[in-house]
């Protein structure tokens, strides 16, 4: 029978419109890892699946699997949007700039970007605009960030070039497996979109990503002073998928395009 997982999730997610039934679930077809040679893997009950961390099919060093869990009768999973599927890190230090492929910009350009926020996943509006304690002005209510009318009478908001911290999360490595939890599952995940010469352009990029890549880091963020801050990143569901494998698939993440151009200026300038 077909398991379908609950989500912590935006309300308008995948909802559909004018009375119409819900699109059928994207089925998940990953590279195939070998289940023996995986170093550690957990059952994750609430999603129907069993989570295992191996050597990566596409990046030197390690990647995130995905299968069935082991339940009986259970031949299909079905996700929805919004559905949270493990943690990315809550140990970890701030950086003025970002250090190796693991770390997180705490940046955000588009106001209705999704966050965590109280226990629910909202637009970041939202969140500044409800949250418990945080000041009245919503202007001032996102830390490290303007937020702002513009001509069109629109909010807005923009990473806040003066903001003294660090605005870049760099998790803590998990070399030893028995360090590897649930909680920072999300970090070994690899973006498998990406494909130097073939992904040189954000429209190839965001593309591959639509098939490749079904997960995406969303910032938890809770009041502090008086504005919202940043605690540490999650990883979503993007978009509605199924799984049937039972052997273990890689499963990815995306990076953003920004991310990789980056790569590409950094290799040009070196070479």
């Amino acid at each position: 029978h077909i398991l379908r997982g609950s989500a912590l999730r935006l309300a308008d997610c995948d909802e559909p419109e004018g009375g119409e039934e819900a699109p059928e679930p994207f089925l998940y077809q990953g590279p195939l890892g070998n289940r023996d040679e995986m170093e550690t893997g957990f059952e994750i009950q609430e999603l129907g699946l069993t989570l295992m961390v191996g050597k990566s099919t596409v990046a030197p060093g390690r990647g995130l699997f995905v299968a069935l869990a082991d339940e009986a009768g259970v031949d299909r999973v079905e996700l929805p949007e919004g559905t949270l599927f493990a943690g990315y890190s809550k140990v970890g230090a701030w950086a003025v700039s970002a250090q190796g492929d693991k770390a997180v910009a705490y940046a955000f350009e588009d106001p209705d970007t999704a966050c965590v926020c109280e226990k629910e996943l909202k637009p970041l509006i939202e969140a500044v605009a409800t949250a418990a304690g945080v000041t009245e002005n919503i202007t001032a209510g996102l830390a490290g960030h303007l937020i702002f009318v513009d001509e069109t009478d629109t909010l807005g908001v923009a990473p806040d070039a003066a903001w003294p911290s660090g605005r870049y999360f760099i998790p803590q490595d998990t070399p030893d497996p028995a360090d590897i939890t649930p909680a920072n599952l999300g970090m070994l995940c690899n973006d498998l979109a990406f494909e130097n010469g073939v992904c040189d352009s954000e429209e190839a990029y965001l593309a591959a990503a639509l098939e490749k890549d079904v997960l995406h880091l969303v910032w938890r963020l809770a009041e502090k002073d008086g504005v919202l801050a940043p605690t540490w990143p999650l990883v979503f569901v993007k978009r509605s998928v199924a799984f049937t494998n039972r052997e273990p698939m890689e499963i990815g993440i995306s990076y953003g395009f920004r991310y990789w151009q980056g790569v590409m200026d950094a290799e040009a300038s070196a070479g």
